[in-house]
């Protein structure tokens, strides 16, 4: 609490620029405080009485988003540095955690698993193949799988509880101190019941993302974000309603991240890093927990939060939807007016606008660009040391043949998009995407065949993984080259980029839709063969697991039955307004279906919500 008259009056509260000072409260209070002569601001709690609503998983994510934007340009600023030296440690370190400390926090929790995964994956990699009889290992030789086991044992113990339980202490003092101990933690036992873990693992994630992009490239926007209920079913991918779905919402921040976490992790299985579970036992088991959290987090959370996600009824709408989406031509979609700028009903558009954002100027971070070499080198000399290994042992002229290992697998593709450039007319086709996908894949296992006939299955895994990382350097050098303000004219070549990004997200997208098909198929068994009314995914949405049966009802319009029928005051007052269930239908009713419970007019009616306009205003009159 503030006095704004006070602060007019000595230098003002109005901010500079609506991109910087996009947390126009928070930077007001921070000048109020740098102008010092003991100016303080007072904080008042109070208890939350008719405050809190139940939110949707969209609207929370998207009001987190608005303030990770915010903080990373604040994080910028020279109030954020003056502050740092100019206020106690105390106070500092509650200014910290209040506001930059926790977004920066929430962005090395997202990026430290995929990091530990991947030192786990190299580890795991460089041990010595079983077939290199001509090297003299030591019996006292430690594998990299049993050093990153120990490693991860010494991190990822039954600490984890502990971690859990101070990250919840806060919340469950307030409740106790608020409304009792019985109901803190009862609140904390549904929180837990309700994957509440999976909701806050896959919150860190959007607000690392936003953090993180605000900082390398900047462009924050105000958001206008509302409070939206949880009672309509997002679709898997929204293209023929002109709608954005959840993979087009939530892809570019985690679903991609997800996908190759997943990924890392069956490669670490295949190589051998799991091996050593027969000697360290089930202390392995807490990484594992951990790692599974946040591969179902990241990949499936969107959907499981998702209301009447697995309605078997809407797994047809879905499908169509999803091939709609990517095989559709720009000129055959339609999106609702109004929706061509930020609404796309097929993939190339969404692409284009969404990611590639032509002539938008290139900007990239040098700490991305190290972190792409580090990557790089890292396989690099994995192989590299393979191919010498190979010298001592073989031929020159086998060594050489292998060489090939070391190139990336764009040749093929490309060429082959540079001879059907003129017979293509969009990227959203079926058979030229099988085609730069099947050729991409061949190229680079081929180079590797030399290594799969001896027997070096781990070297096979990191040329794959080098020529992945390759391909993936080479794509983002094309996204740069689009972006500038005179972008290539090259068809072939935009070809080429998008038969890639089409690919990835035909493959991320089909890998999440059949996990989430196994939810169509048990819903569907629940309704037709059980014909059990209670869902467990309304259970787990609204811990509710819903209305049993659905009543239709008639609901009168009574401005327009007063003004049909010219009724005076007096009458207006006697006359009964009935509600009847399967009566008659009147000229000014309407059907209504509510989601609990509700007395109108004497009799109850549940079911479903589904108003319009004139009839919410209606029954609110009733």
């Amino acid at each position: 609490i503030m006095n704004k008259q006070y602060m007019m009056q000595q230098g003002g509260v109005s901010k500079a620029t609506k991109t910087l000072n996009l947390s126009e409260d928070i930077f007001a209070g921070m000048d109020f405080t740098l102008r010092g002569d003991g100016r303080t601001i007072q904080h008042s709690e109070y208890f939350h009485v008719a405050k809190g609503r139940d939110l949707g998983f969209g609207t929370v994510l998207q009001f987190f988003s608005k303030l990770s934007a915010g903080t990373g340009e604040q994080l910028l600023t020279r109030q954020m540095a003056r502050l740092g030296e100019q206020l106690g440690l105390p106070e500092f370190l509650g200014f910290y955690y209040a506001h930059g400390g926790f977004y920066v926090t929430q962005y090395l929790l997202s990026k430290s698993m995929p990091m530990l995964v991947y030192v786990w994956l190299l580890m795991s990699v460089d041990d010595g193949e079983i077939t290199e009889s001509v090297l003299d290992w030591d019996a006292a030789h430690q594998t990299g799988a049993s050093v990153m086991a120990k490693f991860l044992i010494s991190q990822f113990s039954t600490l984890l509880i502990l971690f859990m339980a101070a990250g919840t202490a806060p919340l469950v003092f307030e409740v106790w101190i608020q409304t009792g101990f019985i109901s803190a933690w009862s609140r904390l036992v549904k929180m837990m019941c309700t994957l509440a873990p999976l909701h806050f693992l896959f919150q860190a994630k959007i607000i690392g993302a936003y953090v993180s992009n605000e900082i390398i490239y900047g462009g924050a926007t105000y958001v206008s974000t509302g409070r939206g209920l949880p009672i309509e079913r997002r679709s898997f991918i929204g293209s023929r309603n002109g709608t954005q779905g959840l993979y087009q919402d939530y892809a570019p921040y985690a679903l991609y991240d997800g996908a190759k976490l997943l990924v890392s992790a069956v490669l670490v299985g295949l190589c051998g890093g799991l091996s050593v579970v027969n000697t360290v036992g089930a202390a392995l088991l807490w990484w594992l927990a951990a790692l599974s959290m946040t591969i179902t987090s990241w990949l499936f959370a969107p959907f499981i939060f998702n209301p009447y996600q697995y309605d078997s009824g809407q797994w047809l709408s879905d499908v169509a939807d999803w091939w709609t989406f990517f095989f559709s031509s720009p000129e055959n979609a339609t999106p609702t007016e109004g929706s061509r700028q930020l609404l796309c009903c097929d993939w190339t558009t969404w692409y284009e606008k969404s990611q590639l954002r032509e002539r938008s100027g290139n900007r990239a971070s040098p700490v991305a660009v190290l972190a792409w070499i580090f990557f790089l080198a890292s396989w690099w000399s994995v192989v590299n040391n393979r191919l010498h290994l190979l010298s001592a042992v073989l031929s020159m002229s086998g060594t050489a043949a292998s060489s090939v290992s070391l190139l990336p697998p764009v040749f093929a593709s490309m060429i082959f998009c540079a001879t059907t450039c003129a017979f293509i007319e969009h990227a959203g086709n079926f058979v030229f995407v099988s085609m730069v996908t099947l050729l991409s894949v061949a190229e680079a296992t081929a180079g590797l065949y030399f290594f799969w006939l001896h027997g070096w299955y781990k070297t096979v895994v990191a040329g794959l993984l080098l020529k992945y990382s390759m391909l993936s350097g080479l794509l983002v050098v094309v996204e740069s080259l689009y972006r500038m303000k005179d972008p290539p004219q090259c068809r072939w070549l935009r070809l080429w980029l998008l038969g890639h990004r089409m690919a990835r997200d035909i493959l991320v997208s089909g890998l999440i839709f059949s996990g989430i098909t196994v939810g169509y198929f048990f819903d569907f068994v629940r309704v037709k063969i059980c014909c059990c009314s209670y869902s467990p995914h309304n259970l787990l949405i609204y811990r509710d697991p819903g209305s049993q049966s659905t009543t239709r009802s008639e609901v009168i319009d009574i401005r327009a039955f007063r003004e049909r029928n010219h009724l005076l005051p007096e009458q207006q007052r006697a006359y009964q307004f009935s509600f009847q269930p399967g009566g008659p239908r009147h000229a000014d009713a309407g059907q209504v279906e509510l989601r609990s419970t509700a007395s109108l007019g004497g009799t109850a009616a549940t079911g479903r919500r589904r108003l319009a306009p004139p009839l919410l205003r209606s029954g609110s009159v009733m």
